[in-house]
């Protein structure tokens, strides 16, 4: 059972996911990792749980998600 799967855990980093907010400079948000991928198992959790309130709280910036097929290491990449 990973961590972000445990009940304990996600009140936590649901507050401080709603706790995030980007500098006016910040202007996108890149994420890129592979499907069915062990090593990009947290990011793509990250995406499902976290980046929608997230997304909520900052509108004024971009996201763009990338989910490859190719096995590559996860990144964020910010602007």
């Amino acid at each position: 059972m990973s961590i972000g799967a445990n009940a304990v855990f996600r009140p936590h980093n649901a507050a401080s996911a709603a706790l995030i907010r980007f500098v006016p400079n910040f202007v996108a948000l890149r994420l890129s990792w592979t499907q069915n991928s062990l090593r990009s198992e947290g990011l793509e959790q990250f995406v499902e749980e976290f980046l929608p309130i997230i997304r909520e709280n900052n509108p004024q910036v971009k996201y763009f998600l990338h989910r490859t097929y190719t096995e590559c290491d996860p990144f964020v990449y910010g602007e």
